[in-house]
């Protein structure tokens, strides 16, 4: 081996080396981001507060987030099978990541005019909503991809949907308020319980985290209707429901959107008084 030959394998080696050196420690920042989330106890998100009359009738909301969090066993398995068929089919079966998805949003984000596209599994995009925010660029996937992969060794897969469940954006509600969480958007959409809902409420609810602006019955009834039956389609091929009662749901016309409590902000003064002396 020449002089030449030498220094190309000293300077081949010292670039494996050093790279390798890089990435562990870009590992090791990206991961000392993460929250201390070691127990499903540790998630303590916004809730607000709802006033109440002496009779039961809800007065007024004080929140910035429409949240109402419900433990994983309370939400029907049609509707966590409903959310798994339109964001991440392989939730149960991958460690956080879908690789093959990466890869296909790699080579479309090559072509020319492409919009940044993500390959986002539910750990991700809970990830995503807690930790590294909204951001498109290729090094917060980065960051998002890491993080995925050590929440996916601190929970349990039905810790992390609990969590995707309750935290995930719905929109802007028919009062004004951002909703989040599946409880609050059953509420808010439907005017039931999450525990409430039938297969094809539970694809309705589902569509709307692709795009809150877009696929919500307030927003377009049409394309909520659109996308409701790709979820059922999903749900057939995943053997979540079966196609009898994909038709069913398929046939059953769009909800009308529920109408505000009767009494909600109808009485500020009784309002303020109460958020003082809770102040």
């Amino acid at each position: 081996m020449n002089t030449l030959q030498t220094k190309l394998v000293k300077i081949v080696f010292g670039s494996i080396v050093l790279g390798g050196l890089l990435g562990t420690i870009a590992i090791f920042y990206f991961e000392s981001e993460l929250p201390n989330i070691s127990s499903i106890e540790d998630y303590h998100p916004q809730t607000g507060t709802k006033i109440y009359s002496d009779d039961g009738h809800l007065i007024a909301r004080l929140a910035w987030e429409r949240r109402t969090v419900i433990p994983i066993n309370q939400i029907p398995d049609h509707v966590k099978h409903a959310f798994l068929a339109a964001e991440d089919s392989n939730f149960y079966q991958h460690k956080g990541l879908d690789y093959f998805g990466i890869l296909r949003a790699f080579l479309k984000n090559l072509r020319p005019g492409a919009h940044l596209q993500g390959a986002s599994t539910i750990t991700q995009q809970t990830v995503k909503t807690l930790i590294v925010g909204p951001e498109r660029s290729y090094s917060r996937k980065i960051r998002e991809a890491l993080l995925s992969r050590r929440l996916e060794q601190l929970l349990t897969k039905d810790e992390i949907l609990h969590l995707y469940l309750n935290q995930i954006y719905f929109g802007i509600g028919a009062v004004g308020i951002a909703v989040y969480g599946v409880e609050e958007a059953a509420q808010n959409f439907f005017g039931k319980s999450v525990s409430e809902l039938d297969i094809g409420e539970a694809a309705l609810l589902s569509a709307i985290p692709k795009n809150p602006s877009k696929y919500t019955i307030l927003a377009n009834p049409a394309a909520a209707k659109t996308r409701q039956k790709y979820v059922l389609a999903q749900m057939v091929n995943n053997r979540w429901a079966t196609q009898g009662q994909a038709d069913t749901a398929i046939q059953t016309p769009i909800p009308k959107p529920q109408a505000p409590p009767p009494y909600l902000n109808k009485a500020p003064h009784y309002i303020e008084f109460v958020r003082r002396q809770l102040l």
